[in-house]
């Protein structure tokens, strides 16, 4: 195909932004549609150049993909192997495991996979995931292997039919998509059947611009760069990708591939000096990013502030820059490369992606034994490391026992059908609903109390004030305005954090606590009225004849497990000034919201009695998972404390 020098500065507008983004920068919280960007261009050059060659009759699948292991292996493999020592001196033993997990992945092109299996509320932080990133490539690499073989096949049988079939095939993966985000939405963020619509929307550009004359049109185009920018700027973490939202940087790209070739103003700006040089880097220039970021993350004891993250994003560019000149280039050139003959380069990639394998596989096998962090770390620190070894490692409690007490994340017929089982066996139950604080209550009741009809609809990140399609907080509303009869009792609780404001009128993030050093003083963050309202405005809505019960926040320390591996077990830990006030004026603001309404309100504050001297941690166990969830151990030992007052609220002789 002709070079299109408005492609590569199409490239720097979808590599930028995504930079900026994983950088930690909110005014690019839509940064990471930039990923988008990058497999619609990617569907459109290489379905351009499988189509040209196999109607010129030389197209070679060998030589395919050679081309392919000379443009991504190279640099990918000089990013993993820098990333190998630093990953050994700096990371602990199970993040060394998990980054030789990845490794493995990496190889075999399933990283995708990877993530998607260790996805999950308590999963690892992702931000310090070194090679987190190459999901997007692990997509890419499995569309490379399968779309070439199913071309040349229907190019042979039926090939009037192959526009129809990318559109039937680019429809059917929209619509799984559309599915995918609202009940499984890890595995469509990460898996290639959820994302292959938008290479086949770069596939669709590509057949039609080499069979119909289509006008350049530098509105249409300018169009293009419009919806990008929009979705750049106005999308968020919350937004689902890719879904229906996905049309818009998808839509964008593909109005800027028709429309916007040389000549037009779109071309103008694209063809801009620096955003064609950035372009000309940015795949090296992506490799590099995650992680500089994610070692600067695991080297620092709070988060790296924004003059940091900036300086190693302008370092990512010039790390591209230099594998771009004298890695990329080389090896992508035969005249220029080492690799001269095509079996030497299927040769050489064999033996870098099994000895990046065996690699994987050792550190996955030996972490605890090789991992320079514990071969340097001190006893107190590898006391804590071994205390804390386990809630990092902790999943979504399954919480069933196989009867009526049971905790589930989304309402089916099948939920359904056995919550109304239960209540014919045993009568009105108890519900608890929330977040991923109502988890924990659910675990403290569940095993603290002997009732039998307990069931939890509980899900991380899931929020009556700014509730996800995904959510089933509407679903559990009909069916309990429907059922009147099915609960006698519905216990809500959420983290307390996500009540707050800052001075701007943020909602709050777990950021408002973890970024400030033990000693300094927290803001007097406000109440979020409106998202306390909005939680008001849900529970009101449940039937007059059930009990609600809203379980308030707690007390949360935000301590990460890094300031806790840095002073170690036996060291005094106390909670930031003015922390403790933030969350007393939350729950003084909720409890005197409440006493206007029939929600009665249950302070966890009063029962939990935080002292941090004996309530947080020892050499023996920690009570805290995290910064503000409560350890298995923490359910149990807070347990206790809350045991009386959640009997009598799952009782009916206190209504």
């Amino acid at each position: 195909m002709k070079h299109r020098k408005e492609i590569d500065g199409l490239r720097a507008v979808a590599v930028l932004p995504v930079i900026l983004f994983h950088a930690g920068f909110s005014t690019f919280s839509g940064g990471y549609v930039g990923v988008d960007i990058f497999f619609v261009i990617s569907g459109y050059l290489i379905t351009g150049i499988i189509l040209r060659e196999l109607q010129e009759e030389r197209f070679s699948l060998l030589l395919f993909y050679e081309r392919r292991a000379r443009r991504i292996l190279p640099a990918l493999f000089l990013v993993m192997i820098f990333c190998m020592p630093l990953a050994w001196a700096w990371m602990l033993p199970h993040q060394l495991k998990d980054f030789s997990q990845s490794i493995a992945a990496v190889s075999l092109f399933s990283s995708n996979v990877l993530f998607w299996l260790e996805s999950g509320y308590f999963a690892a932080v992702s931000d310090q995931k070194p090679l987190l990133h190459t999901w997007s490539l692990a997509v890419e690499e499995q569309y490379y292997l399968i779309f070439p073989l199913y071309i040349i096949l229907i190019w042979k049988s039926h090939r009037k039919y192959i526009i129809h079939s990318f559109i039937l095939f680019a429809i059917l993966s929209f619509l799984l998509c559309e599915w995918g985000w609202r009940y499984y939405p890890a595995a469509n963020f990460y898996l290639a059947p959820f994302r292959a619509w938008e290479l086949l929307a770069g596939a669709i550009c590509a057949y039609l611009q080499g069979r119909i004359t289509l006008r350049k049109n530098s509105l249409i185009s300018l169009l293009g760069i419009a919806i990008i920018l929009f979705a750049i700027f106005t999308f968020d973490e919350e937004t689902p990708m890719p879904s229906v939202y996905g049309l818009l940087p998808v839509g964008g790209t593909v109005l800027i591939l028709i429309f916007g070739s040389s000549g037009t103003w779109t071309a103008n700006i694209l063809t801009l000096r620096p955003l064609v040089a950035i372009g000309l880097i940015s795949y090296s220039a992506y490799l590099w990013h995650q992680p500089l970021f994610a070692f600067a993350r695991i080297l620092s004891t709070l988060p790296p502030g924004p003059g940091i993250m900036l300086t190693f994003s302008f370092v990512s560019l010039i790390l591209g820059g230099i594998s771009w000149k004298f890695v990329e280039q080389p090896f992508r050139r035969q005249s220029l490369s080492p690799l001269t003959w095509h079996s030497t380069v299927f040769e050489v990639s064999g033996i870098a992606i099994f000895t990046m394998l065996i690699l994987g596989s050792i550190g996955h096998l030996y972490s605890n034994q090789i991992s320079g962090w514990l071969l340097f770390a001190s006893d107190s620190q590898k006391i804590t490391y071994k205390i804390t070894e386990k809630e990092n490692n902790r999943s979504e409690p399954i919480i069933d026992n196989g009867s009526c007490v049971f905790n589930v994340q989304n309402i089916s017929k099948v939920v359904l059908h056995r919550i109304l089982n239960c209540s014919d066996e045993y009568g009105p139950g108890i519900a608890v609903i929330g977040d991923s604080h109502a988890i924990d209550l659910m675990s403290t009741l569940s095993s603290s109390t002997e009732i039998p009809f307990l069931i939890g609809v509980t899900r991380g990140a899931c929020r009556p004030h700014t509730p996800k399609e995904f959510c089933q907080y509407s679903a559990f509303l009909d069916f309990v305005r429907s059922n009147e009869h099915v609960f006698e009792t519905i216990i809500f609780e959420q983290a307390g954090f996500y009540l707050l404001e800052n001075e701007f009128g943020e909602e709050g993030r777990r950021d408002f606590f973890d970024k400030y050093k033990l000693d300094e003083m927290i803001p007097s963050y406000s109440v979020s009225k409106k998202n306390i309202e909005r939680n008001i405005y849900y529970l009101m809505n449940m039937p007059n004849d059930i009990k609600i019960v809203w379980f308030g926040p707690r007390v949360e320390p935000h301590i990460s497990q890094k300031i806790l591996l840095n002073r170690g077990c036996d060291a005094e830990y106390k909670l930031r000034p003015n922390q403790k006030a933030v969350f007393e004026n939350l729950d003084g603001y909720i409890s005197e919201k409440l006493s206007r309404t029939r929600i009665e309100y249950v302070s966890q504050i009063q029962l939990m009695k935080l002292d941090m001297g004996h309530d947080f941690m020892n050499c023996d166990t920690l009570y805290w998972s995290d910064g503000d969830h409560l350890s298995t151990t923490g359910e149990q030992y807070f347990g206790d404390r809350y045991a009386e007052k959640l009997i009598h609220l799952a009782t009916s002789d206190e209504r």
